[in-house]
């Protein structure tokens, strides 16, 4: 499928992974809607093994809407693979009915309150409508996406929430923003990239937080041809801090391009 291809999602090429929901398969083009969304994303397993249980995905749900996901699942045991899959299973399941983020997000943390063992899970889910650009997201615990635009770039501000499984009955806020043509969106979970270095004060930088380096990037992301462009432009980042001897961790990124 072309990057340039028509409709609401252009699925862009990227290298294969291990498990199918970090890897999901190329979308047909909804002809007849006038803006797409380019998609490319990646799993990054610190050690060369692709880790259970962090995933990015995407579904359209039949409405010229999209859902977007990036998380991460902890406290599952052994059977990481299979728990995340179930997660990630529920919450497409949910987002078929058109739910709102939040509604699904509530349901998650529902579903994992009830289960039997204990787990926690941070994740982002978001719902783009290509008739409007509206994003429409919420957020469990995890890092906000970083919107690109004209040069520069900004995380947005995060709506309430909790770790999914930490807190029954929780009820998780959520935001409205809208893409414009050109705009570049990035989805993450902790450990892109490594800490930053201590300063010359000896402070040590910000733990596991990405977002430091990714405002740095804004320009070159924001001149990307496209969203897999956009990609390279920070797995070629990751890829310099690791030969600067910086601390890999597992890291699951997608990147969302209107155009």
């Amino acid at each position: 499928m072309s990057a340039a291809a028509a409709g609401p999602v252009a699925a862009l090429p990227r290298e294969a992974t291990a498990t199918p929901w970090q890897s999901p398969p190329e979308r047909r083009p909804d002809h007849g809607v006038a803006r797409s969304l380019q998609l490319a994303a990646r799993c990054l397993p610190a050690d060369g093994t692709a880790a259970g249980d962090r995933w990015h995905d995407w579904i359209d749900i039949g409405d010229g809407s999209t859902v977007l996901s990036v998380g991460d699942l902890s406290g599952s045991g052994p059977g990481d693979g299979c728990a995340t899959a179930g997660l990630l299973g529920a919450l497409r399941g949910i987002a078929l009915t058109r739910a709102r983020p939040a509604t699904v997000l509530e349901h998650l943390n529902d579903l994992m309150d009830r289960g039997t063992q204990p787990a926690l899970a941070g994740l982002v889910c978001c719902r783009y409508r290509a008739d409007d650009g509206s994003l429409t997201w919420a957020q469990a615990g995890h890092p906000a996406p970083l919107l690109c635009r004209e040069g520069s770039a900004r995380l947005l501000p995060r709506p309430p929430g909790t770790l999914l499984g930490a807190i029954a009955g929780t009820v998780y806020g959520e935001r409205v923003d809208r893409l414009h043509s050109g705009d570049t969106l990035v989805l993450h979970t902790d450990g892109l990239f490594p800490p930053e270095p201590p300063g010359p004060d000896g402070r040590v930088g910000t733990a596991r937080s990405s977002d430091p380096v990714l405002l740095t990037l804004a320009p070159r992301l924001a001149a990307a041809g496209d969203a897999r462009q956009a990609l390279e432009v920070l797995l070629e980042r990751r890829r310099e801090a690791a030969r600067a001897g910086g601390a890999l961790e597992d890291a699951c990124v997608l990147v969302a391009r209107v155009s």
